[in-house]
């Protein structure tokens, strides 16, 4: 059973896995109608590429800014305060925040397939909120899940040893709990710095590789530098 099958009318062929999706048109093509006599949206491989790549950056904001208008705020944040107790908030995606920032700092803290934000106590303590991304590149909705539930499950193992992970303190699939909009993991947000790795210039990336490696060779589980 394929994941999924060609969007293009009349084919009922799998779609090609990775590269026959598209994040500009938001659909999925089979190895033969993936072609450009097909499939007409820019291409990474391109003679001239630049028209790629401003689509492509332009559909994943089109994307994140779908999901953030999908996540209801209220209830994400009332399910996280009911896990500790206490009252908190995700200041960035506040009702009074502009969206284009709202995307700006959320695009800063995301990676393949999941965005990070801050739930922020009334105390002062800081939870990390781990949100699904949702784009066509992405896996179906129950691989997605699937990954998801192995990613906690992970953690929770690398918790029993002396691997430095964050604390799972809850989860909820978008599939079986719709409340949220998104399907999401809460944990706890380690100390350390902040790896920024697209700013990183060739020495940053050089001293950094060369602190881990010195860590793993040492035997040192300390953590100096941590990615959200």
């Amino acid at each position: 059973m394929p994941l999924r099958t060609c969007e293009t009318d009349g084919c009922k062929d799998p779609a090609e896995r990775g590269a026959g999706s598209c994040i500009i048109c938001a659909r999925h093509y089979c190895a033969e109608h993936k072609k450009k006599s097909y499939h007409k949206c820019p291409s990474e491989n391109d003679d001239d590429n630049e028209a790629y790549w401003a689509a492509y950056d332009s559909a994943k904001v089109r994307h994140l800014a779908a999901l953030l208008d999908r996540i209801n705020v209220n209830a994400m944040e009332t399910t996280i305060g009911q896990v500790r107790g206490v009252k908190c908030r995700i200041p960035v995606l506040d009702a009074d925040l502009d969206q284009a920032a709202k995307i700006e700092i959320v695009s800063s803290r995301m990676g393949g397939q999941n965005c990070h934000v801050d739930a922020e106590f009334e105390d002062g303590v800081t939870w990390i909120v781990r949100i699904r991304l949702a784009n066509p590149t992405l896996p179906t909705q129950k691989v997605q899940d699937e990954i998801l539930l192995s990613e906690v499950a992970t953690l929770k193992f690398l918790g029993q040893t002396a691997v430095p992970v964050p604390k799972v303190y809850y989860y909820q699939l978008q599939s079986e709990d719709d409340t949220a909009g998104a399907s999401f993991i809460v944990m706890e947000k380690l100390p350390g710095r902040a790896l920024e790795w697209n700013e990183a210039n060739i020495s940053d990336i050089k001293a950094w590789s060369m602190e881990r490696f010195e860590q793993r060779l040492l035997g040192d589980n300390s953590t100096t530098a941590t990615g959200n």
